[in-house]
């Protein structure tokens, strides 16, 4: 053995970064056919048209602009090819996206192109689902440019995707000698030759109702979610997503079914055992509702959700010392949560222990200083235990924090009524009421004075 002789090393030279730049214009067979999401928007007469409920199908969408020149030169082809379409017995669907000019006005102009076939307008929502979809067609997340078309099947069906200027003639073609089975798709959308020895291509489905549910598109989720259950039965996550979007929809049935299997398949998410228990809650089974929270809880000890929802149904059930026993444990896990001190001094405050409450509550100001709802609450209790100078102490420090709060100035008005002082308490009351007109409460509070009261 030689000894390693030490080098000096040489700094590698700094990487030059290529910026990737995509093809103007592009086409991609899909290796799984995906259902196209479906829509009901005006046409150019004000009529309503469903892509679901179009007969027949329609083979194309095309999304367009119309301040766009590229856009213009793909209506205008389809408009010159529209008789061999017409003579396949094809239609299609063009969808006007709101552009960012302002000659892009929302109208049925697309140039000096008149279309044989009907040119609807894209809300807001629609153009946003669609990026959402074309964005997740691919592994390199990419935006939908326009045009961009999308070839259907005679099932609604995505099968080819032609971002930028496509042919029409080459689209008709596609149309015509699309794939049947599953090997003719695989080999007419892999670049390359072979035999696939997988289980299968599938879209990340999952993927796509996170996707379409952080947006807020709940109808989009649930399909996809449900294609996620079709593919892999055993998906946890997918079933509890969709419970909890049909529990939002306040369709309990189907929301129980769901939830109930996520639990079965993973018995230790503490997530779909609070919303399992909101569920029973919902279907007035209130033995299933408190072990499912009981099960949550035991599963995440600090669980504020769960532990708030217990706590409602421990009160609902008349068993207020089960609930502050739990909440107290709770703390015991984790003292700095300010959620679990305040659910306990609104506790104790219902079983009158204000020494209890006054602790709880100023240990959420001491976890959270700026906790108007707190600040004032614990004046409430000074003002119960008779310590007025210590009550406006807290209503002043409130009104510091959230000077648009109405409650602090209340209760400072009643607190110098209290001690005689009528003049002063309207006086603080009128100055809020300047700035906020509309509060019914203080204006009540003010004639109230007035009357003598």
């Amino acid at each position: 053995a030689e000894p390693h002789s030490a080098r000096r090393a040489k700094a590698p030279a700094a990487a030059i970064a290529k910026t990737e730049s995509y093809p103007i214009a592009s086409e991609t067979w899909l290796v799984e056919p995906i259902l196209a999401p479906d829509f009901t928007l005006p046409d150019a007469m004000g009529s309503m048209r469903s892509l679901k409920d179009a007969a027949p199908k329609p083979s194309l969408l095309v999304f367009f602009r119309a301040d766009c020149l590229e856009s213009q030169k793909q209506l205008q082809a389809l408009e010159r090819t529209w008789p061999q379409w017409r003579k396949a017995g094809l239609s299609a669907f063009a969808l006007r996206v709101a552009g960012t000019s302002a000659n892009a006005a929302v109208s049925t102009s697309t140039g000096d192109v008149v279309l044989p076939f009907p040119i609807l307008t894209a809300d807001e929502a629609t153009g946003a689902i669609y990026n959402i979809f074309h964005r997740y067609l691919y592994e390199r997340r990419r935006d939908m440019v326009l045009p961009t078309s999308f070839l259907l099947n005679e099932k609604g069906e995505v099968i080819k995707v032609y971002n930028g200027f496509a042919d029409p003639a080459r689209i008709l073609h596609d149309r015509l000698s699309a794939p049947v089975d599953t090997d003719q798709t695989v080999r007419m959308a892999l670049p390359f030759p072979g035999r696939y020895f997988g289980s299968g291509f599938h879209h990340n489905y999952f993927t796509y109702g996170i996707a379409f549910l952080q947006y807020g598109y709940l109808d989009q989720a649930l399909e996809s979610f449900q294609a996620a259950v079709r593919h892999n039965p055993s998906h946890a996550e997918a079933y509890y997503n969709i419970g909890t979007i049909y529990l939002n929809k306040s369709e309990n049935d189907q929301a129980l079914q769901y939830m109930e299997k996520a639990v079965e398949l993973d018995p230790a998410d503490a997530d779909a055992w609070n919303n399992l228990g909101k569920i029973y809650g919902e279907k007035q089974d209130y033995d299933r509702a408190l072990r499912s929270f009981q099960r949550a809880v035991s599963l995440r000890p600090t669980y504020v959700l769960a532990l708030q929802n217990l706590i409602k149904l421990y009160v609902y059930l008349q068993r207020p010392e089960d609930a502050i026993r739990a909440l107290q444990k709770a703390i015991v896990i984790d003292p700095s949560e300010p959620e679990l001190h305040m659910g306990l001094a609104t506790l104790l405050v219902n079983r009158n222990d204000l020494a209890g409450a006054q602790q709880e509550f100023q240990k959420v100001i001491e976890l959270r200083p700026a906790d108007a709802e707190a600040l004032n609450d614990l004046g409430v209790i000074f003002m119960q235990m008779s310590e007025p100078d210590q009550a406006l102490q807290c209503f002043q420090r409130c009104l510091r924090v959230a000077p648009d709060f109405a409650t602090p100035y209340l209760n400072i008005a009643l607190l110098l009524k209290n001690s005689g002082d009528r003049q002063k308490a309207r006086e603080v009351l009128s100055a809020y009421f300047e700035s906020h007109p509309d509060n019914a409460a203080v204006r009540q509070a003010i004639e109230d004075l007035d009357k003598g009261k």
